[in-house]
């Protein structure tokens, strides 16, 4: 996935396909399916790798919001 700036208290909205960055927007561009329908969960990390916050969606529906 790219690297994508966060700063404390934004929202972004993670889409797995292609697309332009930024605006709130991050676009991974895996262009394949890689959520699992029963449930996953997204992490942001900062660089040294310390999950800062995390994301879990528990399957049914199109989208999570956290």
């Amino acid at each position: 996935m790219p690297a994508y700036g966060l700063p404390a208290g934004s929202t972004v909205i993670v889409h797995s396909g292609s697309g332009t960055n930024g605006n709130g927007h991050l676009y991974a561009r895996w262009n394949t399916a890689v959520w699992n329908n029963d449930g996953d969960t997204a992490r942001i990390t900062a660089a040294n790798g310390t999950v800062i916050d995390k994301c879990t969606w528990a399957g049914g529906g199109v989208s999570a919001t956290c």
